[in-house]
This record gives C-alpha cells, sequence and structure tokens, in this order.
C-alpha cells in the first residue's frame, strides 16, 4: 500500500496553560496542506523501516516504528511491517513531519490486516505516541484541543495558497514550551472567534490578518533569525504570515497562484521553500 502522508500547519495555536501532567493545554486550528511524506507498507513477519531522503532513526525511536509497537499492544495481534517513507516534509518545521507518517503507518496497517478499528480507535491509540496524530489521521481543516487528542472537523478550507519557508535550522519544541514559563500571555492570545468566522466565510482577507501563535514568542527568543524571516516574507506582501508549530517553518497566506509564484520567486533566504495548496483529507492510499 501506498499512502501520501499531508504535512500540517497551524493557522492559529493558542496555549491555555500548563496542565498537571506537564502537557501544555492548546487551542488551534490545524490545516492540511499538498506537501507530503510516501509511506510504502507490506505485511511482514517483523518490523522493517527505511527513510529515503532524511537521516532519520528506523529503530523503536521513529513514530512509525512507534506505530507498530502500538497497534500491537492495542490489538493483541503479532502485527508487522515492511516500511519505506519517502520525506518530503523537512525536518523540526513545526509541520508534523513525524506524525504524519505515524499516522499513515497506523491507516494503513489497519486496512492491510483487517482490523476494523474506527478513525477514534486509531487516534487514541496514536495520541500516546504522539499529540499531532490524532489530527494527522483525520486531516483537512480542524479544531484541535487537549493535547491534541480533541480534534474538531471545520468546515475545508477550499480557497488560497500557501508559500511554505523552511529555515536552514530547527527549533526544540520542548524548549520552545519551556520558554513560555514565567510570561505574560494576556494580551498575546488570538481572537478565536475572528478566527473561526474568517475561516466559515472563507474570507482569506481576514484570516490573513488573525492568524497568531503564541510559541512566536519563545520562538524569536531561541532564534532571532525567526522574526527577520517572518518580516521578509510580510514585506512581499501576502495576505499574512505565521510560524507553524513550535517552528521553523514560516508560511505565507496568498489569495491566488500568481501572487504565492511571485513570493516563491521573491524569496531568496537560504533553506527550503514550498507552494502548496488546502488538502482536505488525512492519509490517502495512492496506487503502487
Amino acid at each position: 500500500m501506498l499512502i501520501f502522508a499531508p504535512a500540517k500547519i497551524n493557522l492559529t495555536l493558542d496555549i491555555l496553560g500548563k496542565r498537571p501532567d506537564g502537557y501544555h493545554e492548546l487551542w488551534s486550528v490545524m490545516q492540511a496542506i499538498t506537501l507530503g511524506d510516501l509511506v510504502e507498507i507490506e505485511p511482514a513477519e517483523e518490523i522493517n523501516l527505511r527513510v529515503v531522503g532524511a537521516d532519520l532513526p528506523v529503530d523503536s525511536t521513529n513514530i512509525a516504528y512507534k506505530a507498530v509497537l502500538a497497534l500491537r499492544a492495542a490489538t493483541g495481534k503479532a502485527i508487522g511491517a515492511s516500511i519505506t517513507i519517502r520525506k518530503k516534509i523537512p525536518l523540526e518545521a513545526g509541520l508534523a513531519g513525524g506524525s504524519a507518517d505515524g499516522a499513515a503507518v497506523l491507516f494503513g496497517l489497519n486496512k492491510i490486516y483487517n482490523l476494523n478499528l474506527r478513525k477514534e480507535e486509531l487516534s487514541e491509540i496514536g495520541a500516546k505516541i504522539s499529540a499531532d496524530i490524532p489530527f494527522c489521521l483525520n486531516g483537512g481543516t480542524a479544531l484541535v484541543q487537549g493535547i491534541g487528542e480533541k480534534v474538531k472537523k471545520l468546515p475545508p478550507l477550499k480557497k488560497g495558497y500557501f508559500v511554505i519557508y523552511k529555515p536552514p535550522f530547527g527549533i526544540s519544541t520542548r524548549e520552545a514550551y519551556l520558554r513560555l514559563a514565567g510570561k505574560d500571555l494576556t494580551k498575546a492570545h488570538p481572537d478565536r472567534e475572528k478566527i473561526l468566522k474568517a475561516l466559515a466565510e472563507e474570507n482569506l482577507e481576514d484570516l490573513g490578518k488573525f492568524l497568531k501563535n503564541l510559541l512566536e514568542i519563545s520562538a524569536w527568543e531561541i532564534n532571532p533569525e525567526i522574526y527577520k524571516y517572518k518580516n521578509e516574507l510580510l514585506n512581499l506582501k501576502p495576505l499574512g504570515a505565521l510560524m507553524s508549530g513550535s517552528g521553523s517553518a514560516l508560511f505565507a497566506l496568498t489569495e491566488n497562484l500568481k501572487k504565492a509564484k511571485e513570493i516563491y520567486y521573491q524569496l531568496t533566504l537560504p533553506g527550503q521553500k514550498f507552494i502548496v495548496r488546502p488538502y482536505a483529507a488525512g492519509p490517502t492510499c495512492l496506487k503502487l
């Protein structure tokens, strides 16, 4: 089975506080995009993982490998798989590359082994591996709450283009959250009602105005280049720009492909860049 595993961006990321278990309570609107990894899965007796296009571990520290182990534990079945991941999603970018792969493995093995697990059951299994897996299993446009396990589908965003820019460095998710400790975030929270209204009306201009991510505050402290790069994106006059997740990837929202191409070619910063569209699904089976 060959599966397209879409990346995600955060159109908004609000942090409501730290929970007793050490995790942070989130309120985020996430959007799947047309940038993704390709995950090829075949049934096997053992777990064999290969990664092409990135230097990543292929043992039980990899989220895709963990997904097979989690399915074994949840079902009590001796599930094995031969998995090849062809990486397209940049690493340490805030684009949920690892979680997208984990979601694709759960999705694929559920079909290959006829486990008949509902998406909610797969999400519950996936949430124990990575907080982004429940969203990655659903894809599209969604409101994500809790630590990531509560996913409410929103009407799909069908309009607009995004220019994704990944600087030549990453940001530690753990450090980004730690840096928020003790900061007064009272005036930093996004306007939830306005961003949901903009999405419901597919008003891209308003959506661009209300993009907000609290983790930018700490990311800018960790590496001030993020702030500089975001301003360079804004100088190219998109409808809005934002850092995704804990970074380091940034994205610019545009109303059409012409403007997206204009920004893409004018952006001469070091790193990777992509033009993408909203994607209305999660992991998707492709023909081999």
